[in-house]
């Protein structure tokens, strides 16, 4: 007789399966190879805080999982889609025959997150389909948490328990928002900047969070947890699966100067995401002033 962990992990799996058969062929791919990378990724977190002795120690170590993680999503889609094109962060566009069809590949985000054993951070996939991004997949594998997104079919979190359907907050007043901030740069002007912004939020709203994982930071937006969230000089490869979440979960995406097409959202790398009601005030006092 089968034991109660595993009657609740054959249901669990019955109910993924299920709702795997009910998601496009796309989904299906990227959702697979970030879950096959995911694993990989939960076994080397275990071993983090054991590194913490020396600076440099866990440093080679979160590099090493960073080129495991990449190699195996790289692998696990090109085995499905053996003619995209494909972005991964930190390398230069690999052109495939299929033009196209271009997937967009964070293997770790959220890396200092990991390599201070802070269970934050993420693996992110998008698929860009004629000028478009079609769909998003971003996955926790500490928390096994899935959140994903299809053009004109909805944002979702896959969680043990199942399935729901994400919406952004429904918050009306700028006092009352909650807002996520990150920023890359460390030179002046980028410092600056985020202390501009930092001071607006504190300010004007209920609080800032420094998330440090943009991809994920977009899926809280997209569940309703984050009012809004502002990053600048963020790479593309971190949001493309996030700013395809906000929009199917009823917000609004754009760059810091106000373009909203996700690929030129995408191409700004520096951005503002809100839940719908707060869209004018929070874009109103974050946006570029230019």
């Amino acid at each position: 007789m089968a034991t109660l962990l595993q009657q609740k992990k054959t249901f669990s799996d019955f109910k993924e399966e299920k709702i795997m058969g009910s998601l496009s062929p796309a989904l299906n791919v990227m959702i697979k190879a970030v879950r096959k990378a995911g694993k990989m990724i939960v076994r080397d977190f275990s071993e983090v805080e054991n590194l913490q002795i020396t600076k440099k120690a866990p440093a080679d170590f979160v590099a090493k999982t960073v080129a495991k993680s990449r190699d195996t999503l790289l692998a696990e889609l090109r085995r499905a889609r053996p003619n995209y094109s494909f972005v991964i962060a930190g390398e230069e566009k690999i052109e495939g025959e299929d033009t196209s069809n271009t997937f967009i590949l964070e293997p770790l985000d959220g890396v200092t997150n990991f390599m201070r054993a802070i269970s934050f951070f993420s693996i992110s996939a998008a698929l860009v389909r004629d000028g478009d991004i079609l769909a998003g997949v971003t996955y926790n594998p500490v928390l096994d948490e899935l959140y994903y997104a299809e053009k004109g079919t909805g944002a979702y979190l896959m969680t043990a328990r199942g399935d729901r359907r994400l919406r952004v907050s429904g918050r009306r007043n700028l006092a009352d928002a909650l807002i996520g901030i990150d920023i890359a740069g460390k030179d002046a002007a980028a410092i600056d900047l985020y202390q501009e912004r930092l001071r607006i939020i504190t300010a004007n709203t209920e609080g800032a969070r420094r998330m440090g994982a943009p991809s994920l930071a977009l899926a809280m937006v997209a569940a309703g947890k984050l009012d809004a969230y502002w990053c600048h000089d963020i790479a593309p490869t971190s949001i493309a699966a996030g700013l395809v979440m906000v929009k199917e979960a009823g917000g609004h995406a754009r760059s810091a100067s106000g373009k909203d097409k996700l690929l030129e959202v995408l191409e700004s790398a520096s951005i503002i995401a809100t839940n719908d009601e707060m869209d004018f005030a929070v874009t109103k006092a974050l946006r570029d002033k230019k």
